[in-house]
């Protein structure tokens, strides 16, 4: 599996780029994902950097490939 270091929000220096891998498992923590018998509810606030406040994309462009920043794996209701 691919972890680029990738540019997100507007932090500069040191901060400017974060391993992709390490950033969707900060935005994981983030979330209130809750199953029951027949459905799945996820909740989060607006995803932001904590310095620059940026807001971070769903989905974005890095080396003309497309990813996305949160995967919520769904259960099997059969």
């Amino acid at each position: 599996m691919e972890d680029p270091l990738v540019k997100v929000c507007k932090c500069t220096g040191s901060l400017e780029f974060v391993h992709l891998n390490c950033l969707r498992q900060w935005i994981q923590t983030k979330l209130n994902i809750k199953y029951n018998s027949n459905c799945l509810s996820v909740t989060m606030k607006t995803i932001e950097c904590e310095l620059c406040k940026t807001n971070f994309p769903l989905t974005f462009k890095h080396k003309n490939q497309t990813y996305e920043l949160i995967s919520i794996e769904r259960p099997n209701y059969s």
